[in-house]
């Protein structure tokens, strides 16, 4: 581990002292220059330090888009602390479980979300700072009290220090807190500045949440290469297409989900979207359909890349060349990938196995959960639990989670490949392929889909399309339409909660 290593809250102060009046951040009518979102992240880390916190704390922030979150974040790295920013979607259960188990000692939150955790009894859990962006309230005091004094000067100590602590979605137990130190963030942010090209011109709009690292992963690669970073209130295209007409972004992040959204939202022609050169989109597979059909509209093709929480991207399509549509690339800037078996060992080209990556850029370990962290870090490669393979040009493709293998019969079936069939019938919007318990064949496959508006088609016709393009094998023995399929707090497909429906549904046949 490097002894003397960069600050991230270094990178922003030589950023600004080079381009001190260029913009660097963008939210609603808030425009914030270099030089003066290092004045904000002074006085913020100035409130904190009069609020007690020291390096080490951890400082939870349950927000969504904001300039403050922003703030938030270079201030906890120029103090040493560290950063938990809770997913947005949050219920009270959830936000509860993250504070107790990161042991956070302030925080910070939005009105539009403190209702949600009202319950929480914060002075039993040894929260005492609690600040809320607007007005104060009973319990809250202003975060504009905690901006409005004077500001310090530092930017951190010497050694390596934990940056973050991320919350995993958590569709089976309890979410596993993943700790990202201040040089592993840096150099993710590097491998992004370097793989997307971020520069003095890049204007990005993310509407995807930076309390993912995701969304945090490309803020920090502006900041790295000096580019104006917009964030956006959310991926609704009511939002995303007039963004994109006001602050002219060349580049642009989405969730998968939000890409579909965005394809099937009408009244493109509305908007200029003439600004945008390159859209990344990770954290599933993109169906094929929708690449093509966003490419009719914008005339180039979608990103697609792959990541998770510890390692937010690890191989990714070349945004400005030749992609390969359905694969998710090739490995980034700074990181090594193989595919292995079960005993590590390099596939062959075109053999499924276990993905695993080696990198500076990239979690350090679990928050007080040693198990976990000897079970995913072995030999310095993180072994993913995402499934993939090698073509022969070296493309890698994604083939679905390691869990989420269907054994019928003896037979494996991967998810995916049955969801990319569904996916070529044109009333299918969204598809979700998940194994059922079966006692004769150890799991039988069920499909669920959500169909395109207006649509319509029956099981019979569903599966008789799958069947001509597949193994009989691979057939699901049951397709259920739902009006909406349910997703993740990520904004995943959640295959989890289909699971959990098939076993109550088993359940109660078993005792009728």
């Amino acid at each position: 581990m490097p002894t003397s290593t960069p600050r991230l809250t270094d990178t922003l102060f030589a950023t600004a002292s080079r381009t001190p009046e260029a913009v660097a951040l963008r939210v609603d009518d808030v425009v914030c220059t270099y030089a003066e979102l290092v004045d904000r992240v002074r006085r913020v880390a100035g409130g904190l330090t009069r609020a007690r916190v020291a390096a080490g704390d951890c400082i939870a922030m349950f927000l969504p888009n904001c300039a403050e979150l922003v703030d938030l974040y270079f201030a906890c790295w120029m103090l040493d602390a560290i950063a938990v920013p809770l997913n947005h979607r949050y219920l009270e259960r959830e936000a509860r479980f993250a504070l107790e188990h990161c042991g956070a000692v302030a925080l910070v939150t939005h009105p539009e979300l403190v209702e949600r955790i009202d319950g929480i009894p914060y002075d039993e859990l040894g929260i005492s700072a609690r600040f809320i962006v607007g007005d104060a309230r009973d319990g809250w005091r202003s975060f504009a009290e905690l901006a409005a004094g004077a500001p310090i000067d530092g930017s951190g100590g010497d050694e390596p220090a934990d940056a973050l602590v991320l919350y995993t979605s958590g569709t089976t137990g309890n979410p596993k807190g993943v700790v990202w130190m201040q040089h592993g963030l840096h150099a993710l942010g590097d491998s992004m500045r370097a793989e997307y090209g971020h520069d003095r011109e890049t204007v990005q709009l993310l509407p995807t949440p930076i309390s993912h690292v995701g969304g945090l992963s490309n803020v920090v690669a502006g900041v790295i290469g000096g580019s104006t970073t917009v964030l956006g209130a959310s991926a609704d295209p009511a939002d995303v297409l007039p963004a994109i007409a006001a602050s002219g972004p060349s580049l642009m992040q989405l969730l998968p989900t939000g890409l579909d959204d965005f394809v099937e939202a009408g009244g493109h022609e509305h908007h200029d979207l003439s600004s945008l050169r390159a859209v990344l989109v990770g954290g599933d597979k993109v169906p094929l359909e929708v690449h093509r059909r966003f490419a009719d509209l914008l005339g180039f093709e979608v990103t697609e890349g792959i990541g998770m929480t510890e390692c937010s991207h690890y191989a990714s399509n070349p945004p400005y060349g030749d992609k390969r549509l359905g694969s998710v690339g090739r490995a980034v800037a700074g990181h090594e990938v193989r595919v292995v078996d079960e005993r590590g060992d390099d596939v062959p080209v075109g053999k499924t196995g276990e993905i695993v990556v080696r990198s500076i850029a990239m979690f350090d370990r679990y928050w007080q959960n040693d198990e976990a962290t000897k079970e995913a870090l072995r030999d310095g490669w993180l072994y993913t639990g995402d499934l993939g393979r090698n073509d022969s040009d070296g493309w890698l493709w994604f083939m679905g989670r390691k869990k989420q293998i269907i054994i019928r019969a003896g037979s494996n079936i991967v998810p995916e490949e049955v969801e990319e069939v569904l996916y070529q019938h044109p009333a299918v919007a969204l598809a979700c392929v998940v194994g059922a318990p079966d006692e004769h064949l150890g799991q039988r496959v069920e499909a669920y889909v959500e169909l395109e508006p207006g649509e319509s088609v029956s099981e019979d016709a569903l599966r008789s399309f799958v069947g001509d393009r597949l193994a009989a094998y691979k057939v699901p023995e049951r397709i259920v339409v739902l009006d909406a399929l349910p997703r993740t707090g990520t904004g995943k497909l959640d295959r989890h909660r289909l699971e959990q429906q098939i076993a109550t549904d088993l359940a109660r046949a078993a005792e009728t």
